[in-house]
């Protein structure tokens, strides 16, 4: 659902989503800074605490 939201520009939805995902898979992590769907929210801040 999250790279969804990000790719119809729903930045704040999408790291919502990420956030709970991250809390129940934190390996996730390492793999969402790798998936070209999220690309436009590596730069963002708050991907950026997220996925540390």
């Amino acid at each position: 659902m999250a790279i969804m939201k990000s790719l119809q520009g729903k930045t704040d939805e999408s790291l919502a989503l990420l956030n709970t995902t991250f809390q129940l898979e934190p390996q996730l992590k390492a793999d969402a800074k790798q998936y070209p769907e999220l690309q436009n929210l590596w730069s963002n801040p708050q991907f950026i605490v997220l996925t540390n």
